[in-house]
């Protein structure tokens, strides 16, 4: 499959309650890109996988000619491979890369990789990977890598286990 699309974003981040001390914050972005993506899929099937692989590699390019405020470059590669073991095992492995690139300005915070909790690396708070900002919230970055392994076995009719070993980052 391949699909691309051109999407634009305005924000307006602005602060409602100033104090006579505050310095006025307000602040308008527009994001426009350029997206394309080429995904492969051979499982067997998509919601109870037993065997094959999902490749996905994707690009957004932002740029003021495309009628952004700001210019970066992303990049993700997700690579999932499922494999049975006898009859009723699967070992399914799955693998995550993204970067980006700003130029001339640090990436918007809702443009950063965030990684962390139950849809990547479990043991962790919610975007708990990174570092904090000043307030102990997560501030992303440029670069994720997350690495999952699991054991899928079944318990007693349609329940079932895992084990897992989950690994992962992300990076300024």
């Amino acid at each position: 499959t391949v699909a691309y699309n051109y999407r634009f974003l305005r924000t307006h981040a602005f602060q409602i309650d100033l104090t006579p001390d505050d310095v006025p914050f307000d602040l308008r972005v527009d994001v426009a890109r350029l997206t394309g993506t080429v995904a492969r899929d051979t499982r067997d099937d998509p919601f109870d996988t037993r065997r094959g692989w999902f490749q996905s590699s994707g690009i957004e390019f932002a740029t003021p000619s495309l009628g952004s405020d700001l210019r970066f470059l992303k990049f993700i590669l997700q690579q999932f491979y499922f494999k049975p073991i006898g009859e009723r095992i699967v070992l399914a492995s799955a693998m995550r890369l993204g970067t980006a690139w700003g130029y001339e300005a640090p990436l918007l915070f809702s443009e950063r990789y965030f990684a962390g909790g139950g849809t990547s690396v479990r043991g962790f708070a919610e975007n708990g990977l990174g570092g904090l900002d000043y307030f102990g919230d997560p501030m992303g970055g440029a670069s994720s890598v997350v690495l999952n392994q699991e054991l899928r076995f079944p318990i007693y009719k349609w329940v079932r286990g895992v084990g897992f070993v989950d690994a992962g980052n992300v990076f300024p």
